[in-house]
């Protein structure tokens, strides 16, 4: 079923069972989210112009990278501020902050880089989750996936596995 909307006149798909409304008072979400504005002055009128990063101040995904509605769906951030005010991220490109503040979308602290050079620039933690400290030799890096992870935490785990394993075999339960 379809409706006009109030506000733009377009008509729209409108599904009696989702809206609490009158169908005759219909009107569609960007228009009642009032995003009739400028995409570029709802963007800027979310950020905070600091010294140093730009800062987000609305909504944040998991990781706490921005996230702005553009085009009827989500985008970081820093990657519509950088092609905004920059340009085209080339293909194969990720941005790289290179300030080190998810929320920041100041485009000269992002750098275009491949995405295996950005996750090399991660900053290590000084400790693992379970405080050991991992410096050079105590940190082991599996051969086939590369994934780090800390030494001791390693040698425990391969402890209590075979453990278990022997448990098993004692009490005859595999």
């Amino acid at each position: 079923m379809t409706r006009r909307c109030l506000g733009c006149g377009t008509e729209r798909y409108w599904a009696p069972s989702r809206l609490p409304c009158d169908p005759a008072q219909y009107w569609c979400m960007p228009c009642r989210i009032g995003s009739r504005q400028p995409e570029q002055d709802r963007f800027w009128e979310k950020v905070l112009k600091t010294g140093g990063c730009w800062l987000w101040l609305a909504g944040v995904d998991g990781g706490g990278y921005a996230e702005f509605w553009s085009q009827g769906r989500h985008i970081k951030g820093h990657i519509f501020a950088y092609r905004l005010l920059i340009g085209v991220i080339s293909a194969g490109k990720t941005l790289d902050h290179l300030c080190r503040v998810r929320s920041c979308v100041r485009p000269d602290h992002l750098e275009p880089v491949s995405l295996q050079e950005n996750i090399g620039r991660r900053p290590w933690r000084s400790t693992c989750p379970n405080g050991h400290p991992l410096e050079e030799g105590t940190i082991y890096v599996c051969p086939k996936s590369k994934k780090r992870m800390c030494l001791e935490c390693k040698r425990r785990s391969a402890r209590d596995y075979l453990r278990r394993r022997r448990l098993e075999v004692v009490h005859g339960t595999t």
